[in-house]
């Protein structure tokens, strides 16, 4: 996504027993999405969906996605918001999802770093 490039940022939070365990902002370019039923994500005929579902719906084929993953020192009110303290670490997940190599939506998924580990399975071809 080009720097100045509208889009639409929506912000979540995840609890688990009450307590917020994870962070996430998603950025969708509202070139393809403004205007359209799936435009607010959490909105409209298909609320909650995921990013594939809702593409879908755009006849969009999402067909891959990215991550990196890192770590980092917290923001302020990113630690508050997970219950941890200032200075505290975070894992940072930001995943892409394209369609046709085109990004779709991305997201930055926040967690302290001490409460969990990242774990991954991958087909290997």
């Amino acid at each position: 996504v080009a720097v100045g490039e509208r889009v639409m940022r929506t912000r979540y939070v995840f609890r688990s027993q009450g307590e917020v365990v994870m962070l996430s902002t998603s950025w969708e370019p509202l070139e393809l999405t403004g205007r359209t039923p799936v435009m607010l994500p959490e909105e409209g005929p298909l609320a909650g969906r995921g990013v594939v579902d809702r593409m879908a719906a755009l006849d969009l084929v999402v067909d891959n996605m990215a991550e990196e993953v890192g770590a980092r020192p917290g923001r302020a009110e990113e630690v508050l918001a997970l219950g941890g303290v200032p200075g505290h670490w975070v894992m940072v997940t930001s995943r892409t999802y394209f369609a046709g190599g085109r990004p779709v939506e991305t997201a930055d998924v926040v967690v302290l770093a001490e409460r969990y580990r990242i774990a991954y399975r991958l087909p290997v071809k």
